[in-house]
């Protein structure tokens, strides 16, 4: 079965807290989604969607009250419905720092960005809720995440490393 993971990260930039989100499905699934997201952007007078400019009242959201704010957050929530499942990764900077970078490591080694450390975490919990939810391991799965990240060269740094001890994905 080939399903899909469609990711987007949060909070790497101005932020206390990294975050990792996305949904899960199989192509049909994401065939009735698709319209349905698109229509709701369209009726809401959107091009497109960005919980920060929401969070702000920029861009498209300059002028929104709370109310259509969570309007337009239930109506979203409702789409999610037509997908397998959803998931949120949340890293603090003090984690982080904390039990991450700060200590004795080797100097070769070289450490994972917060957005990495996140996507790490996500390659390990999605088979396993895949394979749960579909009922299968016989999966293929596909990982589409913004390129244009700053952070997106460990995202693939951390893949392809993966792919090679694994033998998979």
């Amino acid at each position: 079965m080939i399903i899909t993971v469609y990711i987007d990260e949060s909070g790497t930039h101005e932020s206390s807290v990294t975050i990792l989100g996305g949904w899960v499905g199989r192509l049909g699934q994401w065939a009735t989604f698709d319209p349905k997201w698109r229509r709701l952007l369209k009726r809401s007078r959107l091009t497109h969607f960005h919980s920060k400019k929401l969070r702000h009242s920029k861009g498209e959201f300059k002028g929104w009250s709370i109310s259509e704010k969570q309007a337009f957050i239930a109506e979203a929530a409702k789409l999610g419905k037509d997908l397998e499942f959803g998931f949120t990764i949340i890293l603090s900077d003090d984690d982080y720092q904390q039990h991450y970078v700060a200590g004795y490591r080797p100097k070769e080694i070289q450490l994972d960005t917060r957005y990495g450390i996140c996507f790490r975490y996500c390659l390990g919990l999605i088979p396993s809720l895949a394979m749960q939810a579909f009922g299968t391991n016989d999966l293929e799965i596909s990982f589409v995440l913004e390129s244009g990240h700053e952070n997106f060269g460990d995202v693939d740094r951390i893949f392809e490393k993966v792919k090679k001890i694994t033998g998979s994905w």
